[in-house]
């Protein structure tokens, strides 16, 4: 059985080369992407049809939204890559 893994901001930089690397070691990784209108997937567009890559849609900031993509996607580990990275915004 393969390991899971969850990463949270997965469109980034840092994290699509995470989830390169854990998809290399036969991870199945669910990449936890920020609710919004825009269907921007960043840095994992390669990524995207991967059989062993999801996007999960989420908000970091609301507690239900984490309990069910937990629940849903039952990992054996979670990586924090999400922040405010936009400098306009930031």
């Amino acid at each position: 059985m393969s390991k899971v893994a969850l990463i949270t901001g997965v469109t980034g930089q840092i994290a699509s080369y995470l989830s390169d690397s854990l998809l290399a070691k036969d991870y199945k990784v669910y990449g936890l992407k920020r609710r919004n209108s825009s269907n921007d997937f960043g840095h994992v567009k390669h990524l995207i049809g991967y059989t062993n890559f999801e996007i999960v849609e989420g908000d970091l900031l609301d507690l239900a939204s984490l309990q069910r993509i937990i629940q849903l996607t039952k990992p054996h580990e979670i990586y924090n890559c999400a922040a405010q990275s936009h400098v306009g915004i930031s």
